[in-house]
């Protein structure tokens, strides 16, 4: 009776053995192992080394439960060929990795420096500006200064038979000649010198005058550095009988110099002479003003008003001698100098 009984009990737990063997795979949380690539792939579970035995949940018909594996996994990063070879996955980008760093290499850019604006001034407009500028700062500091003012003939004047022989011509009573008449009409003569104390009004005595010159009365203007100084060179348009006002270029910065109208006065000093000219032609040409300001104080060191004009003479009679025309030529300079502010 005991024999029986022990076989029964050695029967018992082979089969409770058995029934450990066919445990679900999908209980278990054990790592699988991939089978070859030729081969059936198929998933084992490794015992858990346990020898305690678990009641079976599987009938005796369930057969091995197997996982069907692609040739090919795809991996975070990359891909798992078949037989366990990872390829890279393709980067996207310009960053580049070193050697023993993870961080990618961050691109550098190179920046210029900004340079710092310059007040110089390029433009007409600008030029003007600050000419006329340094024309207030004058009238404003009221420096001392030198004026030289002077007009010489450039081409003598000349005319026609009769007005030769009046140019010529020695008149009584005035111990003159008639060329020196038309030269005073014109302005020719010595150079006026006038060294102006400080604190004198430049503007109100007609030593220095403001500038209204705007882009229109100009032909070109310039500005060259001269180490800390502006070398300003305005050039002037060409004029017939320029007015001394703002009307005309010439007028609107100098006003040093005999208009039309001027002569036309001046002749009644000569009334008694019986001097007449019928007609008066002036044209201006190639008038230029070069100045030289210092570029912090914006003051002048240097100023000259150069005025080259032809002037044409029509009609002209003295006492009982005269003749149609005279012509002849002139330049006019102003140059201030010796400024002291």
């Amino acid at each position: 009776m005991k024999r029986i009984f022990a076989m029964a009990m050695i029967l018992c737990l082979l089969s409770v053995f058995g029934a450990c063997g066919k445990k679900n795979p999908e209980e278990s949380t054990a790592p699988t192992t991939t089978a070859d690539a030729d081969s059936p792939a198929a998933t084992t579970i490794p015992s858990t080394g346990d020898s305690t035995a678990l009641p079976s949940t599987s009938s005796a018909d369930d057969t091995t439960s197997t996982t069907a594996i692609d040739s090919t996994t795809l991996t975070s990063g990359g891909t798992t060929e078949a037989g366990g070879n990872e390829t890279a996955a393709p980067t996207t980008g310009n960053a580049t990795i070193k050697n023993g760093d993870s961080s990618p290499e961050k691109p550098t850019n190179t920046v210029k420096p900004t340079e710092a604006p310059s007040n110089k001034p390029t433009t007409k407009e600008q030029i003007l500006q600050y000419y006329a500028n340094a024309i207030n700062t004058a009238f404003a500091k009221k420096p001392g200064l030198t004026k030289n003012t002077q007009t010489v003939i450039t081409k003598d004047i000349h005319g026609d038979e009769g007005v030769n022989k009046l140019l010529n011509l020695s008149i009584p009573f005035v111990k003159t000649t008639g060329r020196q008449v038309v030269n005073n009409f014109l302005g020719i003569g010595d150079p006026a010198n006038n060294v102006t104390p400080k604190n004198t009004d430049l503007q109100g005595n007609g030593i220095l005058f403001e500038s209204k010159l705007t882009p229109a009365h100009v032909t070109s203007a310039i500005c060259e550095e001269q180490g800390n100084n502006y070398k300003l060179t305005i050039n002037l348009m060409d004029e017939t009988n320029p007015k001394r006002d703002n009307s005309s270029a010439i007028g609107s910065c100098f006003r040093n110099y005999k208009a039309k109208e001027d002569v036309y006065t001046e002749l009644k000093d000569y009334a008694f002479l019986n001097v007449k000219i019928d007609n008066i032609i002036m044209k201006t040409h190639d008038v230029m003003i070069t100045a030289i300001i210092d570029k912090e104080s914006n003051q002048f060191s240097e100023l000259k008003i150069e005025m080259p004009f032809d002037v044409r003479l029509e009609g002209i009679k003295v006492l009982a001698f005269g003749g149609d025309w005279g012509e002849g030529s002139a330049k006019t300079t102003a140059l201030y100098t010796a400024f002291q502010w």
